[in-house]
């Protein structure tokens, strides 16, 4: 059993009022109180996971006026800062809609770097296939995990297939203890959604999406428990470092059909992939951020516009209303990342005077090695295509650093860019 610490911020952590404490429940920081009045989500913050470098926000914080709780709280404060002299203190925070928090809290930190926050990335992982990657992930001691899509390959409208072959990978032993020692969250793509290259008309996508939230661990309060699509925000933080926002899109609940041209999907002109809910959900995640660094997952690619399989670009004016809205909202530091392709790549654009940048990474266990010359007008480097996983590693020296990883077995670097 372990603890988490509310207190209302003023100049520094030791000079701020502590408000409330509570349990750490089913390996979410919950901070648990009988009844009373909730406070709201973004005037507190709450630190829990005392050896975790991560910062948490929690909705489900209630007023009390027992004077043997002060007591208690009192008693407690006093371990906790004897607990975190010299320690690095951090937080795991959820800011998306859920207002829950996404991770797993544990002791094993797997020597989490504490002068580096990793992000690791993949996509595209065959149930029954050799899974080789898992030891290089987990011995990076990521801070997050994202999986951005073909989590499985359920292809099923039966809902009993689809949980037996989440199973089978969730119970990989090196993935659970990456569970155990890291925050995982997700988006789907198409073979986990049920329908490969499905979209908005898939009959069981309802179903569907309530089985990915389990694979996720997603609480039953969680407001994609009864809104429509996976789609969710997520803040990191290390005081030291950098505030670092994740947008995980979904791009297969809302999205309109497939235009077939020949042996290949042409443009739709004016289909949409998001659905104008998360175009305005994520248009007020972005209007309201001061993050440091922004990563924007998408389980297709969006910058790539040759290939003819799935991408953004086949719906040419949801790819640029994406781009346009992040120009206008002057998002710092944004960084796409997707999968679905099976191959690693990096690509760099232009739009309207603001420089986005693309890392593709995956597949963690089929990868494509008869694609090695692909058309990508916008690819830096060459096509990456053994199996393989993305990282995002933040420090700060005198300045903020961002470096992102294309890997193999073995941890062996494909492709890499670093970010000034």
């Amino acid at each position: 059993m372990r603890y988490a610490v509310l207190w209302r911020k003023t100049s520094s952590f030791w000079s701020g009022s502590i408000l409330a404490f509570g349990r750490i429940d089913s390996g979410l920081c919950r901070l648990a109180w009988p009844s009373g009045v909730g406070w709201t989500l973004n005037d507190y913050d709450g630190k829990c996971g005392m050896n975790r470098g991560l910062q948490l926000k929690e909705a489900w914080l209630n007023h009390f006026n027992d004077p043997l709780r002060v007591l208690a709280i009192a008693l407690f404060v006093v371990g906790c800062l004897s607990l975190m002299n010299g320690s690095t203190v951090g937080s795991a925070e959820d800011i998306g809609s859920s207002g829950d928090v996404a991770s797993n809290e544990s002791d094993e930190s797997h020597h989490r770097d504490k002068d580096c926050m990793i992000i690791a990335f993949g996509c595209c992982c065959h149930q029954e296939f050799e899974q080789p990657l898992w030891d290089d992930i987990l011995s990076q001691g990521p801070d997050l995990w994202i999986w951005l899509g073909d989590n499985i390959y359920g292809d099923s409208e039966d809902m009993s297939v689809m949980r037996a072959k989440y199973n089978q990978n969730k119970s990989n032993p090196l993935y659970q203890q990456l569970l155990k020692s890291t925050p995982v969250i997700g988006t789907w793509d198409d073979h986990d959604y049920g329908m490969g290259d499905g979209g908005k008309q898939f009959s069981m996508k309802a179903e569907s999406q309530q089985e990915h939230l389990d694979f996720l661990d997603v609480p039953p309060d969680d407001i994609r428990r009864t809104r429509e699509g996976v789609y969710n925000s997520y803040l990191l933080s290390r005081k030291a470092i950098a505030n670092v926002k994740v947008i995980l899109l979904d791009t297969r609940y809302f999205r309109d059909d497939l235009v077939v041209t020949d042996d290949h999907y042409g443009p739709n002109l004016e289909g949409e992939i998001l659905g104008e809910a998360q175009w305005k959900w994520l248009e007020q995640e972005l209007a309201g951020s001061d993050a440091d660094i922004h990563i924007i997952g998408s389980s297709i690619q969006v910058i790539s516009e040759e290939h003819g399989l799935e991408k953004w670009a086949n719906f040419p004016a949801e790819r640029k209303r994406l781009l346009d809205l992040l120009v206008r909202f002057d998002v710092k530091h944004p960084i796409l990342i997707s999968g679905d392709r099976h191959i690693g790549e990096m690509s760099a654009l232009r739009w309207n005077g603001k420089y986005f940048f693309e890392v593709s990474a995956g597949s963690l266990t089929h990868a494509r090695k008869d694609i090695d010359d692909e058309i990508n007008k916008h690819r830096l480097g060459s096509i990456v295509n053994v199996e393989n996983y993305g990282t995002i590693e933040v420090s700060r020296d005198d300045c903020l650093k961002i470096k992102v990883f294309i890997k193999a077995d073995n941890r062996k670097v494909m492709a890499d860019f670093e970010l000034n």
